[in-house]
Order: structure tokens, then C-alpha cells, then sequence
């Protein structure tokens, strides 16, 4: 789940200051903090590989965990080029509270279009999984999107994505999510609903899904299956896709990526 403008902070506020002024200036100051991060990332190193580009902070998660990290880490760059990033934290620690975004699996933080941080619950029963979706979440904003923002992501608009769109759209995954989701409403939060079959969410899960099955990482592949089996179960909502309905998403993946790294060679050339 990406988690952009608006994350909570606190701040110290003078006793004099009125009840009703309070919230305004601990927002303030909380904005103040994050631009000081925004910054301080944004003019710290850039890299091309996905390995490079996150400072992983397991120090409370398990061996296991941390390797499905690691492996999905270098899953990314085995499967494409990650396009000047710059460095952030990746925290990997048990938890199922909102300071993972939420969802009990992982979450994508930003500010004012720049990328803060990626967590990633170790108790997620797919860890390497869940940081390819929140590391989606990411290019989707950071890579696709025309002017990176909390408002703006490539897959809503860049026309190099029109063909996943269509291939998103026309898979039998999406379309059965589409009418589970609706078929819940009157028992879910309609915000959440519309989140979970929005087209920002789509990217993440495809992206997931792609590097998994472009990759040659057998525990990938494995977490992949795991993941595909349990969703099939009955009562379940799938939320991945089957092999044969994700080929025509995946293979709109390997033109749009590709595409865009010969934009970015086309540019380093020229520069």
C-alpha cells in the first residue's frame, strides 16, 4: 500500500498555544520535518540497481525473511535496470499496525513525490513478494508518472503503459477482483474497495508478479505458487493472477520497461 501525504507526526506545541491552533501547527511542523527528509534524500546518491538503492534495516526480522528481501532485491536487477533511484530505508520488522501502511504486509511512503521509505512486514507470508509490490508502488510514481507528486502515477497516465492498461483490464484476474470487490461493498470500507481495484494498485501487483515470473529465482517462483494456490482456495479473493492470464500483462511489462530504457540511454547519450 503506498502511503504518500499526509503521515502523521508530532511536534512540541507551546501550552499558550489555543486548542484550535494546535493541529494546524503540528501539521506544519510535521511538513517541515519531511521536507528536511525530502531533501536530505534527494541530494544523497543515486543508483541503477535496486541492491544500491535501499539501506535494509532487519535487525528485528528473521534469517528468512531478510533473505526473500534480499533475493527480490537482486531478483529486480536481473530483470531490468532501476533508473537512478535514490538511496532509502527498506525497514523489515514484525508488525500489522499502520506504520506498515495498513495492510499488515507492507507499505510505500513519500512526500510530495519524494520516495521516504519502504517497509515490509516480516510477518507477511511472502515477504520477497510484498517488497517487489511496495517497490512498484515506487517506480509507478517515481519512473512513470510525467511529474513525480502524491497526486500523479505512470499507471493512471503514461502512455507507455497503455498497453499493460489494456492487458489489465481485459485479464479475467482483474475483472473477477472487480466483481468481489463490488459484491463487498456493503461489507467493506468503499475507500478500500476502490484502492483495491485501482489501477495503482494493479501496477504494484503485476510488478510483483512480472519480476516473480521473469526472474529465474526458484524461491520466487516457489512464494509465486504459494501465494496462487492460496488464493484459489474457496472464500478466497484473488488477488494475483494465473499464469496464462498474466502473460499478455507481463509481456506489456517487458515492452514498457523496455521502452523506457532505451528513453533513458537515448538521453545518457545524448548528455
Amino acid at each position: 500500500m503506498a502511503r504518500g501525504n499526509g503521515c502523521e507526526g508530532e511536534g512540541a506545541i507551546c501550552a499558550a498555544t489555543p486548542r484550535s491552533a494546535q493541529p494546524v501547527q503540528a501539521a506544519a511542523f510535521a511538513a517541515q520535518l519531511l521536507d528536511g527528509e525530502a531533501r536530505r534524500i534527494m541530494a544523497g546518491p543515486h543508483h541503477d540497481r535496486a541492491v544500491d538503492c535501499y539501506e535494509l534495516d532487519a535487525a528485528e526480522a528473521s534469517d528468512e525473511a531478510r533473505t526473500q528481501v534480499e533475493r527480490a532485491l537482486a531478483a529486480i536487477d536481473a530483470v531490468h535496470p532501476f533508473f537512478a533511484q535514490p538511496l532509502i530505508p527498506l525497514v523489515l520488522k514484525p508488525g500489522t499496525d499502520q506504520t506498515l501502511g495498513g495492510t499488515g504486509v507492507g507499505g510505500y511512503a513519500h512526500w510530495r513525490g519524494v520516495p521516504l521509505s519502504v517497509d515490509i512486514s516480516s510477518d507477511s507470508p511472502s515477504p520477497g513478494l510484498s517488497t517487489l509490490h511496495e517497490i512498484g508502488h515506487q517506480l509507478d510514481q517515481q519512473v512513470f508518472a510525467p511529474i513525480a507528486s502524491a497526486e500523479q502515477w505512470g499507471s493512471d497516465l503514461d502512455p507507455l503503459l497503455d498497453e499493460w492498461r489494456e492487458a489489465v483490464m481485459a485479464s479475467r484476474g482483474y475483472s473477477t477482483l472487480v466483481l468481489n470487490c463490488e459484491r463487498s461493498i456493503e461489507t467493506m470500507d468503499p475507500e478500500l474497495v476502490l484502492y483495491a481495484i485501482s489501477l495503482k494498485e494493479a501496477f504494484a501487483r503485476s510488478y510483483a508478479q512480472w519480476i516473480a515470473t521473469r526472474s529465474d529465482d526458484d524461491e520466487l517462483h516457489a512464494e509465486l505458487d504459494v501465494t496462487l494456490d492460496r488464493e484459489s482456495e474457496p472464500g478466497m479473493i484473488a488477488w494475483q493472477w494465473q499464469a496464462d492470464d498474466f502473460e499478455p500483462i507481463a509481456a506489456a511489462f517487458d515492452d514498457a520497461f523496455a521502452a523506457w530504457g532505451a528513453f533513458t540511454d537515448e538521453l545518457a547519450s545524448v548528455a
